[in-house]
């Protein structure tokens, strides 16, 4: 066959893949096609199964991983008809996800030169026309060289402040310095400025907002901000890496209704022990580095949140080298004064705080009747650590010999006393050289399927899930077995072996 007749082919096979596409668009309306377009649009903000990794070390693949934020672009580009038909819906364009990576250049699917990043940023806010505007900026390198490079399409973002709606901001120190905020933000309701390395930014960003209802920061100096005052309708703020006296300040002058969250709060001045996310108002997680946690700080913690009213779950993870130095008056202390406010714990995490056994877990969970989530995380972060740990019994094998079901006299003793009457889930982690859980005291608590429905083969009442994590050498073949048993109960056992 001659080069003439492929190609006459060729050309055939084209025309008539064009007439199938012309003829399958013809038959929607506008109106579908348009839905059908928007329907494409990413959720934003991004879902937590959603959300882009933004670690340096990461590819760009990494990055870009789940998230397709340029559907307009490539709607534009199926036909004609559809490129008039994107052109002509705002919302399309009015979602924006900028992520500048290098030194010297923004990394973006359109093109890899700042200027024409520039030139599409500025086709995006044209063809969004007024539309409210969904804007997620990320700055992941910095140096003096790209400062320039970064300010030029934030200051393109900010010409059209009076459509924000959705923002997030994740820059530096330097380049947040450089920025000239607007005072008056009319339909913002979420934003979000992260100072991600360097020297805290002096300068905060002080606006007015009428509908904002959602407020994250980050390394920013807060001064004396009402946040009841400043922002009536504010829901959820979210505050990172600040010391418990500025969080404490800031829970003050919330609204009762407020959820608020601190990430990696500082639990003291001159010592930079972090917590990884800290939710006063519902949820309070503690976590330390290997620095060493000071006995006055934590008790200072609790004694400052004993009075919260809307508290439920409580975790210390993570713990320090020096582990018998946990304050286990102030915090049986403080489980009792909730007690007495009628203000139950109903989540509880323990994590390597408690290997050593000098808590007494079994008295601090008769403080807990309303428990329904407990977590007992005991595994060390390396090998080598695992073998200083001196534990001679783990406070997982602690607690369900506590909760072993006793004997039964007969069927018809059927009253027994639970420890913890409203637990239903249960979360066992353990990583350790002196054999690991056992794993035997589990069954009991199984109510079988082809048990009688008038017994109760547990002690924990209404136990749902049931998850296990240990390490591969922990798990014996017996240990198989018995997880497989486990499986024929009436909750969920997930099993998890992780190495290290």
């Amino acid at each position: 066959m001659s080069l003439k007749t492929q190609a006459a082919n060729l050309r055939r096979s084209i025309q008539h893949s064009r007439t199938l596409t012309r003829s399958y668009i013809s038959r929607l309306p506008p109106e579908l096609l348009l839905e059908i377009f928007e329907s494409c649009l990413p959720p934003f903000p991004l879902s937590h199964s959603d959300r882009v990794s933004f670690h340096p070390l990461h590819s760009d693949n990494d990055i870009y991983t789940g998230v397709d934020t340029f559907v307009a672009v490539k709607l534009s580009h199926v036909s004609r008809h559809w490129r008039s038909l994107a052109l002509s819906n705002p919302k399309l364009w009015s979602r924006i996800i900028i992520l500048a990576k290098s030194t010297d250049k923004l990394l973006h699917p359109w093109d890899m030169t700042p200027s024409r990043l520039i030139t599409a940023l500025t086709h995006f806010l044209k063809c969004s026309r007024e539309y409210p505007l969904q804007i997620l900026f990320q700055s992941i390198w910095s140096n003096a060289e790209s400062h320039h490079i970064i300010l030029r399409p934030l200051k393109l973002l900010l010409d059209q402040s009076h459509r924000w709606d959705r923002v997030h901001f994740s820059l530096f120190a330097a380049q947040i310095a450089r920025l000239v905020f607007p005072t008056h933000f009319p339909l913002l309701r979420s934003f979000t400025l992260y100072n991600e390395v360097g020297f805290w930014a002096t300068v905060l960003p002080v606006f007015s907002a009428p509908r904002l209802e959602s407020l994250g920061l980050k390394r920013l100096d807060l001064a004396e901000t009402d946040f009841r005052r400043g922002y009536p309708h504010l829901v959820d703020l979210c505050m990172a890496y600040y010391e418990v006296s500025e969080c404490i300040s800031a829970l003050a002058t919330a609204s009762p209704s407020m959820s608020m969250s601190f990430e990696k709060m500082y639990l003291e001045h001159d010592r930079p022990n972090l917590t990884p996310i800290i939710s006063l108002a519902s949820e309070l997680r503690v976590e330390s580095n290997h620095d060493f946690q000071p006995v006055e700080a934590v008790e200072s913690l609790l004694g400052r949140i004993s009075s919260m009213p809307h508290l439920h779950a409580l975790a210390f993870t993570k713990s320090p080298a020096q582990l018998r130095l946990f304050p286990t008056t102030a915090f049986k202390s403080f489980l009792s004064r909730r007690q007495a406010t009628d203000s139950a714990i109903t989540q509880l995490h323990f994590g390597q705080w408690m290997v050593d056994g000098n808590l007494g877990l079994i008295e601090v969970l008769t403080l807990l009747p309303s428990l329904t989530h407990l977590t007992l995380d005991e595994c060390p972060p390396s090998r080598g650590i695992i073998r200083q740990v001196d534990a001679q019994r783990l406070i997982s094998d602690q607690l369900l010999r506590a909760l072993e079901l006793p004997t039964l006299e007969s069927e018809s003793d059927m009253e027994i006393t639970c420890l913890l009457p409203r637990l239903t889930h249960l979360s066992l982690s353990f990583c350790n050289v002196e054999g690991g859980c056992n794993f035997q005291i589990l069954l009991p608590m199984v109510q079988s399927r082809r048990s009688p429905p008038r017994i109760t083969a547990t002690r924990v009442a209404r136990l749902h899930q049931l998850e296990i994590t240990t390490a591969p050498d922990l798990l014996a073949a017996e240990d198989r077995e018995i997880l497989l048993a486990l499986r024929e109960g009436e909750f969920d056992v997930q099993c998890r072996v992780i190495s290290d």
